[in-house]
């Protein structure tokens, strides 16, 4: 991994040189990097994602690398592209969402396992079928998929299963996580050393929910608190800034998300307020950050 990582240094330093002057002395350069979140997935076309409110507050110019889906070892992955590699080292701001899908494709799976030993004998579903059932109340196997959710998230004694907060899975995701999520952070900071980098903490996605799947509420929330937590605790370590999403949007009254109960959406994307949430929440990271300077 040390070889990689100064592969991906050497790299940079000749691609920047050569790159460098498509960017004036005076534009600030803001860098967006990540999951769907930053993508704005689930977005009408007329509605801005976080990054591009951001932009527009702050006169910089954006470009946005984030990729639908991506997790933690995604972001080291794209080091190997020159031109992600030039944005790295000419940003002045760097954001970053990251985390949600590491944890959830361990999740997805776990819910695979638990509904396969529950439907003994019928066809295996594996982990990336978890959220198309989940969503359609309609599916044949709906019900028995929500069931092993609700046990995998919550704990079963009858099936031996932990809830999921407390399991090794888990506990194993997040160790490797901060593992890559520290590479990432050694990347940034040896070729930018100057960046802002900021990372902003998981949201619970279902957090109006408080019905028949009030369970999902509770477990997701403390999923979403388990990984916020560790990216809090490890941003010393790490040299990043943290933006703390997952606190504005529980003390946030307003609907921020696109998941709904009723009709059943799972979607687990912001809608336009959360996205608005979002960047106020970066904002003010970054005025803080301007106060600092302007005191010294």
């Amino acid at each position: 991994m040390k070889k990689n990582i100064v592969c991906w240094i050497l790299l940079f330093s000749f691609v920047f040189s050569a790159c460098s002057i498509a960017y004036s002395e005076e534009e600030r350069v803001y860098l967006a990097i990540g999951d769907s979140i930053t993508t704005g997935y689930g977005l009408a076309k007329d509605e801005a994602g976080f990054p591009t409110i951001l932009a527009q507050n702050n006169g910089s110019t954006l470009i946005n690398r984030a990729v639908n889906g991506n997790t933690a070892i995604g972001i080291i992955e794209e080091f190997d592209d020159p031109s992600f590699m030039a944005a790295v080292g000419r940003a002045d701001l760097i954001t970053i969402t990251c985390g949600g899908n590491d944890l959830m494709n361990v999740l997805y799976e776990e819910i695979a396992k638990a509904y396969n030993r529950i439907e003994t004998g019928k066809n295996d579903i594996k982990g990336y079928d978890i959220i198309s059932i989940l969503s359609n109340p309609t599916e044949a196997r709906h019900s028995a998929v929500l069931a092993a959710a609700v046990a995998v998230l919550n704990g079963s004694k009858e099936l031996h299963i932990k809830p999921f907060t407390e399991g090794n899975e888990i506990k194993l995701a997040l160790v490797g996580y901060v593992v890559n999520l520290n590479i990432i952070m050694t990347v940034i900071r040896t070729v930018n050393p100057d960046a802002d980098v900021i990372i902003t903490t998981q949201y619970n996605p279902y957090e109006s929910f408080t019905g028949a799947y009030a369970e999902m509420n509770t477990a997701m929330d403390a999923g979403a608190g388990a990984l916020s937590a560790v990216i809090q605790n490890n941003s010393s370590i790490g040299g990043y800034i943290v933006a703390d999403v997952y606190s504005a949007f529980k003390e946030n009254p307003d609907n921020l998300m696109n998941a709904s109960e009723n009709p059943l959406n799972l979607d687990f994307h912001p809608n336009a307020a959360g996205h608005k949430a979002i960047a106020e929440c970066i904002q003010m990271v970054l005025d803080e950050l301007e106060q600092k300077t302007e005191r010294r």
